[in-house]
């Protein structure tokens, strides 16, 4: 299994286990949706047998990480969540800069929620331009609370790596009693290849 192909499962695992997080529509705080989406990643990676650190690194605080050796010091993923659009880019690039020292960790993900497509098309392109030949890169975005969509929310998974660019739609809706779920629907066409432009 390539690095690609584990983070097309993680992707899949998101969706179709979402409805575990127990996410109600009455826990309106931003709060509440971060530690929906922090907890999937703490089980996931425990259950991989990684020791899970969050905000991790003193000085450069990673929301998240999935740490390998004795000592629970060697990022295998790093994660940061973010729910603000005008913090989104800014994420990405706090990911990659020199200070943050992530270049020799293999898988970096970034979850938003309530990014705009021209904010998600701003995150794209600043991963492309900075993901290096080691690493492979998972986004995840919702769209904003006010954002027309067709029928149920739409949410997208992209990864990112030098030899591939992948996407794949899920949607998100509430049940009868309230509580987020997300689904793969009728029209899903699995991951597809994005147009994958040269890169400096």
């Amino acid at each position: 299994m390539t690095t690609e192909e584990f983070l097309q499962m993680v992707l899949n695992g998101y969706v179709t286990t979402y409805r575990k997080n127990n996410w109600h529509t009455t826990e309106r705080h931003l709060a509440n949706w971060t530690h929906k989406d922090l907890n999937f990643f703490i089980r996931l990676g425990e259950s991989l047998g990684f020791i899970v650190q969050l905000e991790m690194n003193y000085e450069y605080p990673r929301d998240l990480c999935w740490c390998n050796g004795i000592k629970g010091d060697k990022p295998f993923l790093y994660l940061e969540r973010e729910n603000k659009d005008a913090n989104a880019v800014d994420t990405i690039k706090r990911m990659f800069e020199p200070a943050a020292n992530t270049q020799d960790i293999p898988i970096l993900v970034a979850v938003f929620g309530e990014v705009t497509k021209e904010t998600l098309q701003r995150v794209k392109n600043t991963v492309r331009l900075n993901v290096n030949e080691n690493q492979c890169f998972l986004v995840i975005s919702w769209p904003p609370e006010n954002q027309d969509v067709n029928d149920d929310d739409i949410v997208e998974g992209w990864i990112f790596s030098r030899r591939q660019e992948t996407r794949r739609i899920a949607r998100a809706n509430m049940d009868k009693g309230g509580y987020w779920f997300m689904y793969f629907d009728d029209k899903d066409k699995g991951w597809t290849a994005a147009a994958t432009k040269a890169r400096g």
